[in-house]
Order: structure tokens, then C-alpha cells, then sequence
């Protein structure tokens, strides 16, 4: 919980935004920022000025974090707003470590920004991430949930700040950040290397739970990316003009024959395997093959 210090600090300044035409998060962005006691540090990909990068980055910060956490009492910065001087990574790693609350714009996996939450991670405090919808999250993240935007889309940008607004009103009601991968790692080593019996066998579970995790999330993005890889395979030639005993190949089973027709778009194929399989024309990753392409001699032979 907080300090009596640090909850009186919030309700005061929280009072101020009340009775001192800080009452909308709009006027607040204008007139009250840096009046938090609280610190927000923004990593995100920042790029040069005047371009694309640059320019969603600024919008992240002013119309999400900045919108929703000033009026909570935070006081938000970004590496390129820093003004002390000296080595501009050491004030960074300081804000990473000491700050009370970190936001993370996980879009385009820019390299800084995934060393940068690392170095938090490292440090176990609280950490909110931030994607933009159609970028994946990355694996080692992919448990902690992020809060999904789009620009493009005012409902889309509404309803991430309501969820970055739970997030942050969670952080302040709790002093325990939440796991990430560099706790549980640590946790998992420490189990393993555990002189109790019960606590080494613990370890050793909870990893096989973490390499078939790994493993499915392998699978997943097969299966994610397979519509696309089948799409090359759609059917070039109408159903009207297959016909039985056609010469055929798939994508996935191999070269066949065409054994049937029947209602529906479905057809019946007899592959080199041997094995009879239906397929809807339409929708399956096969063409017809020309005679050139696969010689007479190497077709399954249809019964």
C-alpha cells in the first residue's frame, strides 16, 4: 500500500484537478502537467523527427499516456524530453528503476524499447505494455497482457484508455508488480536448485510447462500464417472444368487424381499415398497439373 505520504499527495493533487480548472484530463494535459508526485516513464520507439515513427509515438503519448495518467497524478516522461545532464543512458536506466510506474509501446519490436523493459523487468516494478493492433506480441511477453490501439479508430483509442486507465488505478492500489519473464525465470532457477525435494520437483514441472508453452506458441504461428501460405495455392482453374481422372496436386498431400465429383464442390481425390481424400475445390490449396508438369507414368491409378 502506499505511504500516508504518498496517499495524501494523491488526494491533493487529485483535489487540485477538481478546484483548479483541472477538472477534464483535456485541461489537465494543458495546464497541470508535472504537478504529479508520481512518475510515468514512456519507453516507445521514437525515430527522427517528421516521421511516421516520430509521429505515432507522439500521439501515443499525448492522447493515451499522458491523457490518462497526468490526471491520476503521474508525471510522464520520454527518453527524449530528459533534461539532466550528464550520460543520457545512466538517467534512463535511473528512470527504468526508480520511476513508479513504467508504460511500454511493445509496436515494431524496437530493439531499444525490449531493452528497456528488460532492464524494468530486471528491476520486478510495475510495467504496463501497450501494442498496436495487427503487430504480434512477442513470445517472451506474450503472457502479460497489453492494452491493444488504433489510431486510426476513436473508439479503438477510447477503449484503451479506459483499460491503460484500470492498469495504472491497479499499480496504485498495490506495491507488488505483477510476474514477468526475468522474476519467473529467477523463481524457476531457484525452485530447481532447491535442496527440498517438493520445491526441485516443482522446478522441474513448471519448466516442462514453459517448453510445451514454447511449443505451442511454435505451433500457433504455423497455424496463424498457413491461410496465408495456402492462399498461393488456391485453385487456378474453375470446378466446371475438372473432371474425373484429372491430375492434380496439393499442397500438403501431393500429387492425386481426381476419383469423383460430387454436389457441393466437393471432390474426390486418390493420392500417390493412396489415400481418398474429400476436399471442397474451392477452398483447398490444389490445382490441376498438366500433363508436362506430371507425367502419366508417376499418377496414382484411379480404381
Amino acid at each position: 500500500m502506499h505511504s500516508p505520504r504518498s496517499v495524501a499527495s494523491l488526494q491533493s493533487s487529485t483535489l487540485a484537478f477538481r478546484n483548479g480548472g483541472c477538472s477534464t484530463p483535456e485541461s489537465t494535459a494543458l495546464h497541470c502537467r508535472g504537478m504529479g508526485d508520481k512518475t510515468c516513464f514512456f519507453i516507445a520507439p521514437i525515430g527522427d523527427r517528421e516521421t511516421p515513427v516520430r509521429k505515432r509515438s507522439d500521439q501515443v503519448l499525448k492522447h493515451l499516456v499522458r491523457f490518462v495518467a497526468e490526471p491520476l497524478g503521474y508525471s510522464v516522461e520520454r527518453a527524449d524530453e530528459l533534461s539532466d545532464e550528464g550520460l543520457i543512458t545512466n538517467h534512463i536506466i535511473d528512470r527504468l528503476v526508480e520511476s513508479q510506474l513504467v508504460v511500454a509501446d511493445l509496436t515494431g519490436r524496437n530493439p531499444n524499447v525490449f531493452y528497456e523493459l528488460a532492464v524494468r523487468h530486471a528491476a520486478h516494478r510495475p510495467v504496463v505494455h501497450l501494442i498496436q493492433f495487427g503487430d504480434d506480441i512477442p513470445f517472451d511477453v506474450a503472457n502479460m497482457r497489453a492494452v491493444h490501439y488504433s489510431l486510426d479508430d476513436p473508439d479503438s483509442v477510447v477503449e484503451a484508455q479506459t483499460q491503460l486507465r484500470r492498469k495504472i488505478q491497479a499499480v496504485d492500489t498495490s506495491d507488488e508488480a505483477g510476474p514477468n519473464p526475468i522474476s519467473a525465470a529467477l523463481q524457476l532457477r531457484s525452485l530447481q536448485t532447491s535442496s527440498e525435494p517438493e520445491k526441485e520437483a516443482l522446478g522441474a514441472v513448471l519448466s516442462e510447462i514453459a517448453d510445451l508453452r514454447l511449443e505451442i506458441t511454435k505451433l500457433t504461428r504455423r497455424l496463424t500464417s498457413m491461410p496465408a501460405e495456402l492462399s498461393k495455392h488456391r485453385p487456378q482453374v474453375p470446378l466446371t472444368s475438372v473432371t474425373v481422372g484429372a491430375a492434380v496436386r496439393h499442397a500438403v498431400f501431393g500429387e492425386g487424381r481426381v476419383t469423383e465429383l460430387e454436389p457441393g464442390g466437393v471432390v474426390l481425390v486418390r493420392f500417390a499415398d493412396g489415400a481418398n481424400k474429400k476436399l471442397m475445390w474451392d477452398h483447398a490449396p490444389i490445382n490441376t497439373v498438366v500433363a508436362s508438369d506430371y507425367p502419366e507414368d508417376d499418377l496414382p491409378l484411379t480404381e
